[in-house]
């Protein structure tokens, strides 16, 4: 009945965009029982590329438990402005979502690594020691621990799609480093419909990447996760001991000030009883900083969390 009900506004619609009549990018309906909300594509943009969807209208998730969740890939799927790998994965996105999503009904865990490990391969590839696969790796170690304060309050939580966005969520940036986000959690998106994921499972996986920036709040709790391990690396003391050496300071500077607001800016108490436990040797590793155009910054810290430099 519900898809029957999606098939008649479908056509309804059909014509009207042809049309030129309607160039909203979306239109929102919420009087249909039992779909909290649909998103209706306009396609037919000027600035569309050739052919881009198999389909006149992306195909919209059929039930209102996941439907906020599908607009947010739909959204990103009709911007027009973006790099040219952005606008690729933009339109490989669009392409894969009209001809159904992923194939296979069996998601298993070796599923999951065949992903992951592709996301390790792109990740490696990334030249910025601020944003390497040691980055990468030390967002999934948190991811997991995060993940051990939480697993026991929320069964339901998806511990597979988590490690592959905390594998993924970085590797935009070797193609578009400012709108990285959107672009890898793009890629994994487009990679996991490839490798058979359903269209459910993909969207979990996009919705865990793309808001991970110090301004978005995540739509979904494995986004909270790795928003959270993300930032929680800037407590690893080798991030800061490259910066030095390299003598980059006026990045150390705009570091300096985010960390020491890092801890309210973590969305979850698990993540904030995470930095509470690593504080105390992070500024262990502060205070023996020894770099004089550094001094600053370092009392700077020292100070804000109430622990004086014996030696500054």
């Amino acid at each position: 009945m519900i898809l029957q009900t999606t098939q008649k506004f479908n056509r309804a619609f059909h014509w009207i965009i042809q049309d030129g009549m309607h160039r909203e990018l979306f239109s929102q309906f919420d009087f249909i029982p039992g779909i909290k909300r649909l998103v209706f594509v306009d396609v037919f943009s000027s600035k569309a590329s050739e052919k881009a969807l198999s389909s006149p209208l992306v195909k919209p998730l059929e039930g209102a438990e996941n439907a906020d969740m599908d607009a947010d890939i739909l959204a990103e799927i009709t911007k027009q402005k973006g790099s040219a790998a952005l606008q690729a994965a933009r339109r490989e996105a669009a392409r894969l979502r009209a001809a159904g999503g992923g194939r296979s009904q069996d998601e298993s865990q070796a599923m999951f690594d065949k992903l992951s490990t592709q996301g390790v391969g792109s990740a490696s590839q990334i030249s910025d020691p601020a944003h390497d696969d040691r980055h990468m790796k030390n967002v999934l170690k948190n991811a997991m621990e995060i993940i051990e304060e939480i697993a026991h309050i929320t069964p339901d939580l998806s511990i597979p799609v988590v490690e592959t966005a905390a594998v993924w969520h970085d590797t935009g940036r070797k193609e578009d480093p400012e709108e990285h986000e959107s672009l890898g959690a793009l890629m994994a998106h487009n990679e996991a419909l490839k490798l058979g994921f359903s269209l459910e499972t993909a969207t979990r996986i996009f919705n865990a990447i793309v808001r991970h920036k110090w301004s978005d709040q995540p739509r979904t709790l494995e986004g909270h996760i790795v928003r959270d391990a993300d930032k929680l690396d800037f407590l690893d003391g080798e991030r800061w001991r490259r910066r030095i050496e390299e003598k980059k300071y006026d990045e150390l500077r705009y570091v300096t000030d985010i960390f020491l607001h890092l801890r309210d800016r973590l969305e979850l108490e698990a993540s904030k009883n995470i930095f509470d436990r690593r504080l105390p040797a992070f500024l262990d590793f502060i205070k023996k900083i020894g770099d004089k155009d550094f001094e600053l910054m370092k009392k700077k810290i020292l100070t804000t969390f109430k622990i004086l430099s014996k030696s500054g």
